[in-house]
């Protein structure tokens, strides 16, 4: 996968704001998407959440901030995210933990599953924890075009 590949399965799932940065498509989210719950395992005996999920868009709430969240998507070898803060511009991590705090956009050099020792991304440490599969082909949508085509009910 590249960089644009991701912005294009991402774009659906964001809402244009009036100044023209986006947010994070929650309630579309909620309402299409079903919570699966996250993987238990241990931390030098505390127990955390982990989602360790490769291949497959996934939106992982931030429960520290509500509201907020991250998209994600994740080979076995590397890792894309969006979380809409910052500019909305590129930041390269060669390490799976690497971050900023600038930038909407991120690109880490190590899977989802390489983070937290082998353990995977830690979404909390609550009894239960939900993150969610998105479903890619949600906002494809077929419509009717009224304007181009003699007949009106002529998908296009």
């Amino acid at each position: 996968m590249d960089y644009e590949k991701f912005e294009e399965i991402v774009r659906p799932f964001l809402l244009k704001l009036s100044g023209g940065s986006h947010i994070i498509n929650t309630e579309l989210i909620l309402r299409d998407s079903k919570p699966q719950l996250t993987t238990i395992s241990e931390r030098g005996g505390d127990v955390m959440n982990t989602v360790s999920e490769v291949n497959k868009l996934l939106y992982i709430p931030n429960f520290a901030m509500a509201g907020k969240g991250y998209l994600v998507f994740s080979t076995e070898s590397e890792m894309y995210i969006y979380y809409p803060e910052g500019e909305d511009t590129w930041y390269e991590a060669p390490t799976p933990s690497g971050w900023s705090t600038a930038n909407q956009w991120v690109w880490r050099g190590g899977s989802i599953t390489a983070m937290n020792k082998g353990r995977g991304w830690n979404v909390s440490s609550r009894d239960q924890s939900n993150y969610y599969i998105l479903d890619l082909n949600l906002k494809r949508l077929t419509y009717l075009n009224w304007t181009i085509v003699k007949n009106p009910l002529e998908m296009k």
